[in-house]
């Protein structure tokens, strides 16, 4: 049951996404082999707008299970990955996943300044 909430949720962030430009996965595993598997169903069901060498990162290593705050500690490491790593446009994926179907992900692409910039002077 909670694999077809996150496939919703993803398909949802991805639904703007029409190319292989997601690079990284950032998702809320936490060690257990169950959140391993979740991952490899995402990247099985998605792979159509995910890079051939998709890496996945898994930074609960360092922190542990922040539980709550785990998505939102994850948006912002993905997002200073693409700032301070991805020189030219690249994307990630976020996902956050629990035990019960409540879930959420989102896609965190850099985009150009001064295309952001012309686009809220057009508004």
């Amino acid at each position: 049951m909670a694999y077809m909430a996150l496939s919703v949720a993803i398909k949802g962030a991805l639904a703007d996404n029409h190319s292989k430009n997601i690079h990284t996965i950032y998702p809320s595993m936490n060690g257990e082999h169950y959140w391993a598997k979740e991952c490899a169903i995402v990247i099985l069901r998605n792979e159509a707008r995910l890079q051939e060498k998709i890496t996945v990162a898994h930074p609960t290593n360092c922190y542990g299970d922040l539980e709550a705050a785990t998505g939102l500690v994850l948006v912002g490491l993905a997002a200073y990955d693409l700032l301070n790593k991805h020189p030219g446009s690249a994307s990630h994926l976020v996902y956050s996943a629990s035990d019960d179907p409540p879930c959420a992900a989102v896609h965190v692409e850099k985009i150009d300044a001064q295309q952001f910039v012309t686009s809220q002077n057009r508004s």
